[in-house]
């Protein structure tokens, strides 16, 4: 069973950062903490200040943007723009598709495919990668 599946229909939460709900960083800072063993803080999502304070956070993380015309692969972090505002999540490889995990408001935790958030309005995807060590 994947690590994510406990994760998955846990309902959205303004400011949440689990177990029992979740916002999209809130999610993202679980799994730092949880899959990654690295504990970073919480940041409120929503307005371009908080977006750098999130690439922040990965960056000290230990995770790089990648290059434009970056391919996703399992466990990249990805920032994107949706309709209200900047959103982040975590690709993940489960049954034999990449997905996105992440949490949006009336949905909470949920795997897309991107390409189900970019026919949603989610645009801008950057990849951030976890750099060797």
């Amino acid at each position: 069973m994947h690590w994510a599946t406990d994760l998955i229909g846990k309902p959205y939460g303004s400011g949440a950062s689990g177990p029992d709900s979740f916002n999209c960083w809130g999610l993202q800072r679980w799994i730092f903490e949880h899959v990654d063993g690295i504990v970073v803080p919480m940041i409120a999502v929503g307005h371009a200040v908080n977006a750098q304070a999130i690439r922040e956070a990965a960056a000290v993380s230990g995770w790089r943007p990648l290059g434009a015309g970056a391919q996703p692969a399992e466990h990249d972090i990805v920032l994107m723009m949706g309709l209200e505002g900047p959103h982040v999540g975590r690709m993940v490889q489960a049954n034999g598709a990449l997905l996105l995990l992440h949490c949006i408001e009336r949905v909470g935790v949920c795997a897309q495919p991107l390409a189900d958030l970019q026919r949603a309005g989610f645009h801008g995807f950057v990849f951030w990668r976890r750099a060797a060590s």
